[in-house]
């Protein structure tokens, strides 16, 4: 069931932005894309990367699965770590 959506980005590129997928593959892009979320943050980028579930349109964001923004995650010898 197409019903997903992955997002990510930084404050300067949109890097993807799917139409609706499945959920298998919007967590097939999350998990690709996480050493590069972490290059990212090294650079001071300020990425962030998102998966919506249960979307009915790409224009109708359904609940969030997974948002991670570069400010709620510490990064400890090149280990991510949720911030608190």
């Amino acid at each position: 069931m197409k019903d997903c959506m992955f997002q990510y980005g930084t404050n300067h590129t949109m890097l993807a932005d799917t139409d609706l997928i499945t959920l298998p593959e919007a967590m097939e892009l999350f998990n690709k894309n996480r050493e590069d979320f972490i290059n990212r943050m090294e650079k001071d980028e300020n990425p962030q990367m998102a998966v919506w579930i249960e979307c009915a349109t790409t224009q109708s964001y359904g609940k969030t699965l997974h948002n991670w923004y570069a400010d709620d995650f510490k990064l400890i010898d090149g280990q991510l770590y949720q911030a608190v």
